[in-house]
């Protein structure tokens, strides 16, 4: 691939990638207006969250083997379309029913776009070109949370909260329109029998029965998780326990989320001079660390939006130098079948996120306390996940 494939390849899977905090950032700022103006409550709110993220997690089963068998080009399409629609719908959403549905379909139609990204970049690239090249498309992933929540505040508060998804509409469009012109075919010998029954069964099986697989997976994983716990704790820990406005709320989202977008590029260059799994171990360390400041400043009572948004921002920091190397450490055992790797991963990953944003809304006793539990119980399952990388390599099969 050359450096104008590649530019091409960053800018068209960044731009899909970002559907994934587009969707879910912008909204969380007008969380308690929607349960208001909708006539229910908070937790009915944050349920369509949960489904948009189960939607997510359910929908990566099936893109991966779609994708072997008819290209990753349609099959993108197709999501893109979906997305569309259910954006659309959640636009003119009547009330919570409509909405947690729209948002069910809404999450499945997304779940396309990470495993499509990653299943193109393991299609022309090895390993650690593979590790950085997904840096820079999941930069994307640093910067739209930083953008995202501001966004939906101002619209909150300036428009109403159904723009927020009068944009989402307006982006799934761009993004549909962008990728039929330009986004080429890179899986050159689709699968006639990927969707057969007993093909499915052998693919998932020969990755499932990886244990390299699920130690990297898990490193992966348990950052989602974390993600997924402070998303989901987040409005009610600001907003309703700290007091602070929808306005400040977004702005301490986005301060978290710098974090991301300072270390993609770092762990785009790391990757290259330390290698995965070293770089893995360093990620999984400050990921500990931060995790652990967490839940000590809760533990202490420190009552503070500072005392979230410091230790979540070096989380998110580290969550950038874990997320490339262990999704390409992940899949690159797997060039025969590469999009039923990339859908275990992708289940894994969004269903870890989905159980940790359940059990941390289920649990919210209105203090930070549960969002600061389950970043630190993420925090040390990742280390764990690693420790497990470092068993399976250390005779040197894999750096």
């Amino acid at each position: 691939m050359n450096g104008r494939e590649r530019l091409l390849f960053v800018l068209l899977l960044g731009m899909v990638v970002g559907l994934d905090p587009l969707s879910i950032d912008t909204a969380l700022p007008a969380a308690q207006v929607m349960a208001t103006e909708l006539g229910t409550d908070l937790s009915s709110v944050q349920l369509s969250l949960s489904l948009f993220l189960l939607g997510m997690a359910a929908g990566q089963l099936f893109y991966g083997p779609l994708s072997d068998r008819f290209g990753r080009r349609p099959v993108l399409l197709f999501a893109l379309f979906l997305y569309v629609a259910a954006s659309a719908a959640l636009a003119i959403s009547p009330g919570i029913e409509m909405l947690v549905a729209a948002r069910l379909v809404q999450g499945l139609a997304a779940a396309a776009t990470q495993v499509i990204a990653r299943a193109v970049v393991r299609d022309r690239l090895d390993r650690e070109d593979a590790s950085h090249v997904l840096s820079y498309i999941f930069l994307v992933l640093g910067i739209a949370p930083i953008v995202a929540p501001v966004i939906g505040a101002w619209l909150t508060e300036s428009v109403g909260w159904r723009s927020i998804f009068a944009v989402m509409l307006a982006y799934g469009t761009a993004a549909l329109a962008i990728h039929w012109r330009w986004l080429p075919e890179t899986n050159q010998a689709p699968d006639r029998g990927a969707l057969a029954p007993q093909r499915l069964i052998a693919a998932f099986s020969q990755v499932a029965g990886s244990g390299l697989f699920w130690a990297y997976v898990g490193c992966g994983a348990a950052v989602f998780a974390a993600l997924f716990a402070f998303i989901a704790g987040a409005p009610a820990a600001f907003i309703v326990h700290l007091g602070e406005t929808p306005e400040a709320f977004g702005w301490f989202f986005a301060l978290v989320m710098v974090g991301n977008l300072i270390g993609y590029p770092v762990g785009a260059r790391l990757v290259i001079r330390l290698g995965i799994n070293r770089l893995l171990m360093w990620g999984t360390l400050g990921g500990l660390a931060s995790g652990l400041s967490i839940a000590g400043l809760a533990l202490g009572g420190v009552s503070s939006p500072w005392a979230i948004a410091v230790p979540v921002f070096a989380y998110m920091f580290v969550f950038a130098l874990i997320l490339p190397p262990s999704t390409a450490g992940a899949l690159s055992p797997f060039p025969r079948v590469a999009g039923a790797a990339s859908s275990l991963l992708g289940v894994a990953q969004f269903g870890c996120g989905a159980l940790a944003g359940a059990v941390v809304a289920a649990l919210d006793d209105g203090t930070q306390m549960p969002l600061a539990i389950g970043v630190a119980a993420s925090s040390v399952a990742g280390l764990a996940a690693f420790v497990w990388v470092r068993g399976l390599t250390s005779g040197g099969r894999r750096r």
